[in-house]
């Protein structure tokens, strides 16, 4: 009778998961990544003794010597190798760049900018670029190195992801990435890059700002918006109108950044890059193919997510590098992919930090299940929009040890005082997350009131094994 109830309980716990909070994020499963996503690389190398760079005319810069340098240094590699060299219309006024054309159709283009010659090559996808790995090491790093050109480790560089070739026109997909972005800005503060005054997240702006994306979002929802070009040019006007240092340009200074979507014929099927302007700079193409595989890995996840988007709006300014590895292993993992591959992404001392307790397992070498449920409040923040954290809150809120815990109690409380203010979208997630965990400790305290009542009828046939009973496994709920 006892095992009968148990697995009735574990039972209705299971359909309880997948009708109160797994069927709205039907998101689970491995990750696939095969598809015609493009990607496009800002591959910087220090230029010693670079000063104050002209930018009136920057031609007679140590930035444009080493430009040159490097052109000419591929010019003698193309008379054995199978590419040529030409110029094309430069990014500086009255300058030009060079492109770096091989036989197959790739490329790669040859600028500068303050402090660094700079590398763009064709948007490919990726599985051209990891084909292309140690080809493209070979004739940009390699070659670098030997004219003493280097990548300067702890700098921040741009990522750039093809829009259409990421989301169609579809403006809900492209919106639902952009605030996944925004909701994460520990990305952008440290796991992935850190680069406030080039850019800076939502997260460290106005709340004006802040405020001005929720506008955008239930414009989107209500399909005022019809496009990309449409919510991109939203973002701009309403959102972007202002960064973190006033010298800078609003449109163009931010965490993501999607200027060139704004000047795009999309209606001409024409494609245009989006920016990650805050991610650690890459020293090899396979470095820059493991964060094309992340994002990729992100965006497949979010488009299989069919609820209304969600934004939290958070105001978080620093994290600590604890925080930084909980969050980043999050984000990889709920997605399908697998932390490990993906931890050379952030700087070791992150990897070195510990993950929070609410992350550990039920051991003894591991923190008592009141320290874990009280590690959770940091993460708070992840409810509306992390299934993987809103698990860890299931398994602990629903622990047995945790019903009398005053932990647990303030924690269920925030989660209901947060569920009458939350905006509609958020006020969903918070009700069913309650609801869940109501029910699942009905579920055993009925499970725990049956075998009170088969031990009660024991003891009238075997006191000795009732007395037994009692001593070694007292009773929970009563």
């Amino acid at each position: 009778m006892t095992n009968f109830n148990t697995a009735v309980s574990q039972l209705l716990a299971r359909l309880l998961m997948i009708c109160f909070f797994v069927l709205p994020f039907s998101a689970a499963g491995a990750v696939e990544l095969e598809s015609e996503f493009t990607y496009g690389a800002e591959y910087e190398f220090f230029v010693p003794g670079s000063q104050d760079f002209d930018v009136v005319d920057p031609r007679t810069t140590e930035e444009k010597k080493a430009q040159m340098r490097f052109v000419e240094h591929m010019r003698e590699r193309c008379l054995i190798a199978d590419c040529t060299v030409m110029e094309v219309p430069g990014k500086w006024k009255e300058d030009a760049d060079y492109k770096v054309e091989y036989s197959d159709g790739w490329w790669f283009k040859i600028s500068y900018d303050p402090s660094c010659v700079e590398i763009t090559f064709k948007p490919s996808t990726l599985k051209t670029l990891e084909q292309k790995a140690t080809f493209i090491n070979d004739q940009i790093f390699k070659n670098a190195n030997e004219i003493k050109l280097y990548v300067k480790p702890g700098e921040n560089t741009h990522f750039n992801i093809g829009a259409r070739s990421a989301f169609g026109d579809d403006p809900i997909q492209f919106l639902r990435f952009f605030v996944d972005y925004a909701n994460h800005p520990d990305l952008a503060l440290g796991s992935l890059g850190q680069d406030i005054s080039n850019g800076p997240p939502l997260s460290v702006l106005g709340i004006e700002q802040r405020s001005a994306l929720q506008e955008v979002i239930e414009k989107t929802m209500n399909k005022d918006y019809k496009g990309i070009w449409n919510v991109a040019n939203g973002i701009l006007s309403k959102v972007y109108t202002q960064t973190y240092s006033q010298d800078r340009g609003a449109k163009h200074n931010q965490a993501l950044g999607i200027k060139y979507l704004e000047k795009t014929p999309f209606y001409l099927n024409h494609d245009a890059p989006m920016e990650l302007r805050a991610v650690w700079i890459q020293s090899s193409q396979n470095e820059f193919n493991l964060i094309a595989r992340l994002i990729e890995g992100r965006i497949k996840y979010l488009k299989k997510i069919k609820t209304p988007i969600v934004y939290t709006a958070s105001d978080r300014t620093t994290f600590s590098p604890s925080e930084l590895l909980t969050r980043f292993f999050i984000y990889v993992e709920e997605v399908g992919l697998k932390y490990k591959d993906f931890k050379e992404l952030i700087p070791r001392p992150i990897q070195q930090a510990e993950l929070a307790d609410f992350m550990k397992g039920s051991n003894l070498k591991n923190p008592s299940i009141e320290k874990r449920i009280k590690s959770l409040n940091e993460y708070f923040d992840l409810i509306p929009i992390s299934p993987l954290y809103n698990k860890k809150v299931i398994e602990l809120l629903t622990h047995l040890e945790s019903y009398n815990l005053i932990a647990a109690k303030d924690f269920l409380e925030r989660i209901r005082t947060t569920s009458q203010t939350a905006g509609p979208n958020e006020v969903r997630v918070y009700q069913r997350l309650l609801t869940f965990i109501e029910k699942k400790r009905e579920a055993q305290h009925r499970a725990a009131q049956a075998v009170s009542a088969e031990s009660k009828s024991s003891l009238r046939t075997d006191p000795l094994s009732h007395f037994f009973d009692h001593l070694f496994c007292p009773r929970v709920f009563d």
